[in-house]
């Protein structure tokens, strides 16, 4: 009972409820296989969404999809009724939890009588006695059109992190001064102080 048009065009599988476009054996409900850098085109009328819907039992869990107006990129939680990513078209920033993004990277969110932590960033490489993994934040500037490091804020280990006892970290500070980047200060994991 398969609709087929033109053999590796349109095949519609209705015994397992399967579309494929450009093949014959689709592997999921819908199916696009190309050559072409466009496999799947969405067109609206001006003044309407472009958007996919994500539904789980009748209910409407993400959409994703076009603000119609401005042509920027929508991630929206329909549960929490929130837009969780937003690339704004004119200036290519990213939101986060926001999408009246107005810098490069804007996170948005509550922390409800606490701390909000906007960014985390792991190093979950571990073997034991090894005490070189970090974790930074690089700051870079172009000189003369090659980007280089200007700045660097690094979490270290103190020791091997194995048990508690050993489980001391420091933060580190280095700047760029005639070309050379270095360290030029230090908190270290007792809450001391050194500058150069």
């Amino acid at each position: 009972d398969d609709f087929i048009v033109d053999t590796d065009t349109l095949v519609v599988e209705s015994d397992n409820n399967r579309v494929g476009i450009g093949t014959t054996a689709p592997s999921s409900p819908l199916q696009v296989s190309t050559s072409g850098s466009d496999p799947l085109t969405l067109n609206c009328a001006s003044g309407q969404h472009n958007r996919i819907l994500y539904e789980k039992d009748d209910t409407l869990l993400w959409r994703v999809g076009i603000h119609s107006t401005a042509g920027d990129f929508h991630f929206r939680d329909e549960v929490l009724g929130s837009t969780v990513l937003c690339i704004d078209k004119g200036t290519g920033y990213v939101g986060i939890g926001t999408e009246a993004v107005d810098k490069l990277f804007h996170v948005v969110g509550a922390g409800d009588n606490a701390d909000l932590t906007a960014i985390q960033l792991d190093n979950t490489d571990h073997a034991s006695g090894e005490t070189g993994q970090g974790v930074q934040a690089v700051f870079r500037l172009s000189k003369a059109g090659t980007i280089r490091d200007a700045a660097i804020i690094k979490v270290g280990k103190d020791d091997d992190w194995d048990d508690a006892a050993a489980s001391d970290s420091h933060m580190a500070f280095s700047t760029r001064l005639n070309d050379t980047l270095a360290e030029k200060m230090r908190i270290d994991s007792a809450g001391n102080v050194g500058i150069g």
